[in-house]
């Protein structure tokens, strides 16, 4: 399954979690072995020193199995478990990138020429690794081209969307956020072309946004892939042709927009008001990335001024930022 991983990974920053393990008094195990008699509840039946007050009073199972059920009126009660957003709670993008942590790309997968071509296909155990790997995170880059029709109404192809239906709704069941985007659909990327083909990317988000009308909030939207050729007055007419259509059956879900030369920061910090970032809409935000081409990831200098650029960004605009580093193939 590490294997299998190591296919698909793209991992961002490491998170260390030492999990606490509470020690088990001795003979916890034993089932009545302490009767604490009211006249002296330090001795037990089996002359063993018995466990303290606390201690039977620590859990309703402490004092119910281990402690003949004295003392558990000071039990105290529950925690409450943590709530889980459902599709009808909205996570504000602040929170929404909090929650992110570890993060990996199922890489070279549904984005392929064919499922397959690149890697193995995805399958449900490969999100059980990531759970069992801490990974919080995961972001499903999807190419629509090959399986979309080229004449209007530009119909994405049934057993396609089903398919990366399927693919996400075993990340959103174990609870991880997720992402899906438009990715390796370098056809709009084009100056000359994109008027004419902007119709069929808008009908493909149209078609996408339908798909996942009931997705959990956990789902987040990826507008489009690592833009480089269009001009950034094309940028801002893509992003304000599909927000509008992600809204009308998702107001509240988050968007991710990014800028030219591949989401770059420095590209942001260069034109700090060539991209129009919605500011009346609370539930977009900007995404970065950092792409190294020559096989590493960054040096600990670049690393520390990319960082730098993100902190610089997220002062300028007063957004929030998803990063999600790529590395080579593995």
């Amino acid at each position: 399954m590490i294997e299998a991983m190591r296919m698909h990974a793209v991992l961002s920053f490491c998170a260390f979690v030492v999990l606490s393990v509470h020690d088990v008094p001795v003979n916890a195990q034993d089932d009545n072995r302490c009767c604490y008699p009211p006249a002296n509840k330090d001795v037990c039946t089996e002359n063993v020193t018995c466990k303290t007050d606390d201690w039977c009073t620590a859990s309703k199972e402490n004092c119910e199995k281990h402690c003949n059920g004295l003392f558990c009126a000071a039990v105290p009660p529950p925690l409450p478990p943590s709530p889980t957003p459902s599709p009808g709670s909205p996570i504000l993008p602040r929170e929404f990138v909090k929650r992110m942590g570890l993060g990996i790309n199922l890489g070279n997968t549904l984005e392929a020429p064919v499922e397959g071509a690149w890697a193995r296909p995805a399958t449900e155990g490969l999100f059980d690794a990531y759970v069992d790997a801490g990974i919080q995170v995961v972001r499903i880059p999807i190419r629509w081209d090959n399986h979309t029709g080229n004449t209007a109404p530009y119909t994405i192809n049934s057993t396609w969307m089903e398919r990366t239906k399927e693919v996400v709704s075993w990340s959103l069941k174990r609870g991880l956020i997720t992402i899906i985007n438009t990715h390796h659909d370098s056809w709009l990327d084009d100056p000359d072309a994109f008027e004419s083909k902007l119709p069929r990317f808008v009908a493909i988000w149209t078609q996408i946004a339908a798909a996942y009308a009931n997705a959990s909030h956990l789902l987040a939207f990826e507008v489009f892939n690592e833009p480089h050729q269009m001009t950034v007055d094309q940028l801002n007419v893509m992003n304000a042709a599909v927000l509008p259509i992600i809204r009308t059956q998702h107001p509240t879900r988050i968007v991710f927009i990014g800028g030219l030369q591949f989401m770059n920061p420095t590209w942001i910090l260069a034109n700090p008001n060539a991209m129009h970032l919605f500011p009346n809409d609370s539930y977009v935000a900007v995404e970065v990335c950092a792409l190294n081409k020559h096989g590493s990831w960054l040096s600990d200098a670049r690393r520390i001024d990319f960082l730098s650029i993100v902190l610089l960004v997220l002062a300028r605009f007063h957004c929030l930022i998803f990063f999600l580093p790529r590395a080579p193939n593995l």
